[in-house]
C-alpha cells in the first residue's frame, strides 16, 4: 500500500511539474507576442523598409525621399508589352491603370493588367516627365510652360495654369502642388481648382523643388539652398552653398526627407543638410563625376557616376557603405524594393543588386520583356512583377520571376 501511495504521489508531482512548465512556456510566448508583436501580428520591420526612391507617384505622389508601398498587382494580370510608337514615354501607375506621357504631347492610359489602351489625349505641348497621380487626377507640365490637370478616368482637362516662364517639375503635398518658374517665383496652387494659393519671390531661374515636413526646399540661381513654409511661402532659412549654376559647387534637384535635404553637385560631390536648420550634415566625394542619378531615403543614399560606378552611402553619416561597377547601368535612378536594388540599363536590362552589399543577384534581359532600347524610366516594382518603358516607346509589364520572364 505504501509503494502504491508513493507512486501516486510521484505521478501527481510529475503532473504538477509538467503543468508548471507548460504555464511558464505559455507565459513566455505571451511576453514574446507583447514585446515583439510586429514579428507575429504585423509585417516585419527592419532597416531596409520598402523605399521606392524614384517611383514618386505610386502611393505618395510628388514627394521625394519618402517610403512607398509596393505596386498592387492588377487583377487578372498577365505579362504584356505595348508599342506606343511615340518615342520616349514616361509612365506612372495608379487606380489599376498606367498613365504614359510622350514628348510629342500624347497622354495615354493603359489597362495595367493587359496593356490595352483605355484612352489617349493630345495636350498642347511636349511632356517629358511622368504624370503625377493623386485623387483621380493627373498632373502634367505641357511644353515646360503650362501646368495641366486631367481627369484620370477620361483624360478630360479640368484646369491649366501658366505663370509665365518655364516651370520646373512640380511636387504635391496635401491639397496643393508646388513648383517654380524661370521668372523667379515659387508657387502654391490648389489641386482641385487651379486656384493660386500663394506666390513667393525667389532668385531668377530657380531649380526643381522638394517637399517634406511642411517645408519646400529649392536651390536658387545664386547657389542658395532655401526652405520655405508650405502653408505661406515665407522663407524659414537660407544657406549659401557657393558657386554658380554649372560650377562644381552648385547642387541640383534637392531630395528631402523629414531630417535632411540632399543634393548632387555637377561634379563629384553629394551634400546633405539638416532640413530643420540648413546646417551641413555631411559631404561625400565620388571618385568620378556624377551622371545626375541620385536616390535618397532614411537609411541609404545611392549615387551613380558617369563611368558606371554606383555608390551606396549612409544617409545619416555620409559614410560609404559600398561601391560597385555597373557600366551598363545609369540611364535611370535606382529603385529599392525590400532588400533588392533595381536598376534599368542602357541596353534595356533590368538589373537586381543586393542593397546591403552591391552584389549582383540577377538580370532580366530585354528579350524577356519586349524592350530593345535603353530603359526610359525607373522601373515600377511590385511583389513579383514590374512596369516600365523604354526609349523606343515600348511599355511593358513582366514577372520578376526569372523562370517566367
Amino acid at each position: 500500500m505504501t509503494r502504491k501511495l508513493l507512486r501516486q504521489r510521484e505521478t501527481h508531482l510529475k503532473g504538477r511539474v509538467g503543468l508548471i512548465l507548460m504555464s511558464i512556456t505559455l507565459l513566455a510566448i505571451i511576453i514574446a507576442v507583447v514585446v515583439n508583436r510586429h514579428w507575429i501580428l504585423l509585417p516585419p520591420k527592419n532597416s531596409e523598409n520598402i523605399e521606392s526612391f524614384t517611383s514618386t507617384h505610386q502611393t505618395d505622389p510628388g514627394k521625394t525621399g519618402h517610403h512607398f508601398l509596393p505596386l498592387k498587382k492588377p487583377s487578372e494580370w498577365r505579362p504584356w508589352s505595348t508599342q506606343l510608337n511615340e518615342g520616349p514615354v514616361q509612365c506612372s501607375y495608379g487606380y489599376g491603370s498606367l498613365f504614359c506621357a510622350s514628348q510629342n504631347g500624347n497622354i495615354t492610359s493603359l489597362d495595367a493588367s493587359r496593356g490595352t489602351v483605355l484612352w489617349s489625349k493630345k495636350v498642347s505641348g511636349s511632356v517629358s516627365a511622368p504624370p503625377i497621380i493623386v485623387n483621380d487626377l493627373l498632373v502634367i507640365v505641357s511644353d515646360g510652360i503650362s501646368l495641366q490637370v486631367l481627369q484620370s478616368g477620361t483624360g478630360r482637362e479640368l484646369w491649366s495654369f501658366s505663370p509665365g516662364g518655364r516651370i520646373a517639375t512640380p511636387v504635391i503635398d496635401g491639397p496643393n502642388t508646388y513648383f517654380t518658374s524661370s521668372r523667379g517665383f515659387l508657387y502654391s496652387v490648389e489641386l482641385s481648382s487651379g486656384r493660386l494659393v500663394w506666390r513667393s519671390p525667389v532668385k531668377s531661374d530657380p531649380g526643381p523643388v522638394a517637399v517634406a515636413g511642411g517645408r519646400i526646399f529649392l536651390v536658387t540661381a545664386d547657389s542658395s539652398l532655401i526652405a520655405t513654409s508650405a502653408s505661406t511661402g515665407a522663407t524659414i532659412w537660407r544657406v549659401p552653398i557657393g558657386g554658380n549654376r554649372g560650377t562644381k559647387s552648385w547642387c541640383r534637384s534637392p531630395v528631402a526627407t523629414e531630417s535632411n535635404v540632399t543634393c548632387l553637385s555637377d561634379e563629384k560631390t553629394v551634400r546633405s543638410f539638416d532640413s530643420n536648420t540648413g546646417e551641413d550634415r555631411w559631404v561625400f566625394r565620388m571618385s568620378e563625376p556624377s551622371d545626375g542619378m541620385l536616390s535618397v531615403g532614411p537609411h541609404h543614399t545611392y549615387a551613380m557616376g558617369k563611368e558606371g560606378r554606383l555608390y551606396a552611402i549612409n544617409s545619416s553619416t555620409g559614410r560609404q557603405l559600398w561601391s560597385v561597377k555597373v557600366t551598363d547601368c545609369g540611364s535611370v535612378s535606382p529603385v529599392l524594393y525590400g532588400k533588392t536594388l533595381f536598376l534599368g540599363s542602357r541596353s534595356g536590362n533590368l538589373v537586381a543588386l543586393n542593397s546591403a552589399t552591391g552584389a549582383w543577384m540577377f538580370v532580366i534581359p530585354p528579350s524577356s520583356h519586349g524592350a530593345s532600347s535603353p530603359m526610359g524610366q525607373a522601373p515600377l516594382i511590385g511583389a513579383d512583377f514590374f512596369l516600365t518603358s523604354s526609349e523606343n516607346g515600348a511599355v511593358f509589364s513582366k514577372s520578376l520571376t526569372l523562370e517566367q520572364s
